[in-house]
Formats: structure tokens, C-alpha cells, sequence
């Protein structure tokens, strides 16, 4: 019961439907030592009320907040099937269209990385007959420019 309410309750918190107040009402008092002492990740820098965290730990919590909000069905994991090609439109320009696997080297990335592109609606895939394709436009103006901003 208690883990129910902890997850209802992280699941809240990670939407924004309430604040940190609500889950730990002491917090406005709390030094970088009850911190600590509590096993809470990263520096507390008291002047700005911020938390420090290196890249490794905040990953480590982001993979935690989408786990929980997994297991409370906030959040469904993408299916692998979840990114259904759209049909090939008839005047579709072929010079520009390439096929998945032309599109994985010239993206240098792996046939998932290119699926879970089109999955979350980055790119469009384009299937005729049993090959899918990918805009070489497409994939320079959106995936390009994402890993720039990376």
C-alpha cells in the first residue's frame, strides 16, 4: 500500500499537479546536511534553492521517473510496431526518398534508432511494398539539426 501511494504520489509530482512542499513539508527548512543525511542525490547550492546533479545521476533519475510513471500507466512504452509507415504517396519524389537502410548509414545510426525516430513522430516513414523509406530532407532538417542541439 505504501509503495501504491509513493508512486501516485512521484507520478503527481512529475506532472506538476502538486509541489515539492506537498511531498516533504519540512523542505523549506531543510539544510544540505538533512540532505544528505536523507541519501538525496546532488549538491544543494542553499542561495539559489538548486540541486547539482552530474549528467550520470539525472539520467539515472529520469530512467527512474519513467519507470514509475510506467508501472502507474502514466506513461506506455513505445511498442516496437508503433511506428506504422505511412503508404508512399504517388507523387512522391524518389531522388529525394531513400530506403531505411541507406538512411541508417547516412544517418550513421541502427535500423531501432532510425524506427524510434519515425515512433515519436521526428521523421515520416514512407512503405512500398516491403521497403520503408525516409526523406533525405526530412532527415537533414529535423534529426540534424536535434543532434546539433545535443
Amino acid at each position: 500500500e505504501e509503495m501504491f501511494f509513493a508512486a501516485r504520489d512521484a507520478a503527481r509530482f512529475s506532472a506538476g499537479h502538486i509541489g515539492l512542499e506537498e511531498l516533504i513539508p519540512d523542505v523549506q527548512s531543510m539544510t544540505a546536511a538533512d540532505f544528505a543525511a536523507a541519501g538525496a542525490l546532488g549538491v544543494v547550492d542553499e542561495e539559489s534553492d538548486t540541486i547539482m546533479l552530474s549528467r550520470k545521476e539525472f539520467n539515472r533519475l529520469l530512467a527512474r521517473i519513467e519507470r514509475l510513471e510506467q508501472w502507474t500507466g502514466l506513461r506506455r512504452k513505445a511498442a516496437p510496431g508503433d511506428c506504422t509507415p505511412l503508404p508512399l504517396p504517388e507523387d512522391a519524389d524518389m531522388d529525394d526518398l531513400m530506403k531505411q537502410n541507406e538512411a541508417c548509414r547516412y544517418l550513421s545510426c541502427g535500423k531501432n534508432t532510425i524506427k524510434g525516430y519515425a515512433s515519436r513522430g521526428l521523421v515520416h516513414s514512407y512503405r512500398k511494398g516491403k521497403f520503408t523509406y525516409y526523406s533525405r530532407r526530412e532527415l537533414d532538417k529535423k534529426i540534424r539539426k536535434l543532434r546539433d542541439t545535443l
